[in-house]
């Protein structure tokens, strides 16, 4: 007897439990008693934490390698060379310019990657001369060369008559005076014409010196004439 009195005083327990979780189900705002409330919420949290562990994927491990650090490409430096000195290559030069007083001008500039070296800049300026200029200089020269001629004609004449003395001597004599001219008018012009070329393009009137090779050019003409006119045989 005593045994079935703990068995309906324990379904009595059971019968109360379960009645109170369903009303509280129903109704949440029913108060539970305390002792049967913590099983209740220790149960809850077992079968929560089950579920919750059961759902949980695994993690995995993830393996974070040190990332080497990459070099940039290294480029190698070109040696430097020293710049050398600027010679004719490495000059640009305009045209000459129009002659004016006897000069012309250009203007030059460095192009080449050198340095400055005074001794081998190009000549900006030089001498000129104008047509009229050019035709004084050629006549001169002309009259020299046609002269070197006249005096070898002087010296033949002179061999011709030898022979021919003492008849030839007046003749002989002639001739000595005609040379002795024709050296001084040579070398007057010659000295004329060096002179010139030294000044040339820097004289304003260069047809000023005209009036001086006239006059040598005369006295040759007159000296030719009396050659011409010198008997070549004598008696």
């Amino acid at each position: 007897m005593h045994k079935s009195l703990i068995v309906f005083v324990a379904i009595l327990a059971l019968g109360i439990v379960l009645e109170s979780g369903v009303s509280h189900a129903a109704n949440p705002n029913t108060k539970i008693p305390k002792r049967i409330e913590a099983r209740l919420s220790t149960r809850r949290t077992i079968r929560l934490s089950s579920q919750s562990s059961s759902t949980q994927k695994p993690k995995q491990s993830v393996r974070n390698p040190i990332a080497k650090p990459v070099s940039a490409p290294v480029t190698p430096k070109k040696a430097s060379l020293p710049r050398a000195a600027c010679g004719s290559q490495d000059w640009k030069c305009t045209g000459w310019s129009i002659c004016s007083s006897g000069i012309q001008t250009r203007a030059c500039s460095i192009v080449g990657d050198c340095y400055f070296v005074p001794s081998a800049t190009p000549t900006e300026s030089q001498r000129c001369a104008d047509p009229m200029d050019a035709a004084l200089v050629t006549r001169m020269e002309k009259n020299l060369d046609l002269w070197k001629t006249f005096h070898n004609q002087i010296t033949d004449a002179a061999k011709a008559l030898l022979p021919q003395l003492p008849a030839s001597r007046a003749g002989l004599q002639t001739l000595d005076v005609i040379e002795s001219s024709y050296i001084d008018n040579y070398n007057r012009y010659l000295q004329l014409h060096k002179d010139y070329l030294h000044v040339r393009g820097t004289v304003k009137l260069p047809w000023s010196y005209q009036y001086q090779l006239e006059g040598i050019e005369g006295s040759m003409k007159s000296l030719q004439d009396q050659l011409d006119a010198l008997p070549t045989v004598w008696y």
